[in-house]
């Protein structure tokens, strides 16, 4: 018998036998961590959401260039000849935050905002789960948006660009 199928028998008898020969316990060896199991029903994950990351996202990723919190920001579609996009108070917002329901009206205004975002940033804005979920924990926070004043405003410098006869370098 050559080593090859030596070694495939032993390894074979070794997995037939629980791993016996190393020490372990049959049980061990196929038992699964219940954390790996499917549940019988599907569950939701749902991140910490956080409101001071939410508006720090609310200006890095851009939303405040069509949309204004207490006065500040807003001014991109109007700037363009439209009609303003709505100002996102949280005294205007649900008293429970839905993220089913703000997920579903931001996917409303997908297609005009990635126009906007195309236009005014040059590209579109990319959000993961999570920071849609932090952006949406600060549209809700009164205390947090109270710290967006026009004094703590700044932005950020990728969002100016220079024109010649007005089109786009």
């Amino acid at each position: 018998m050559s080593i090859k199928p030596v070694a495939i028998f032993v390894t074979a008898c070794c997995i037939l036998q629980g791993t016996s020969a190393l020490g372990e316990d049959d049980d061990d060896i196929l038992s699964v961590d219940d954390s790996l199991l499917r549940p019988d029903v599907p569950t939701v994950a749902a991140p910490e959401l956080n409101a001071e990351r939410g508006r720090e996202l609310f200006v890095s990723k851009g939303c405040v260039i069509c949309h204004s919190i207490n006065g500040v920001g807003g001014n991109a579609i109007s700037d363009l000849g439209g009609k303003a996009a709505p100002s996102l108070e949280a005294e205007k917002m649900p008293m429970v935050m839905d993220p089913y329901a703000f997920f579903a009206k931001m996917w409303r205004g997908a297609a005009s905002m990635i126009v906007l975002q195309r236009e005014q940033l040059g590209y579109q804005i990319d959000l993961r789960g999570d920071e849609i979920g932090d952006i949406m924990a600060f549209l809700h926070d009164i205390e947090e948006q109270e710290k967006f004043t026009p004094e703590s405003y700044v932005p950020p410098i990728f969002w100016y660009r220079e024109t010649t006869e007005g089109e786009p370098e």
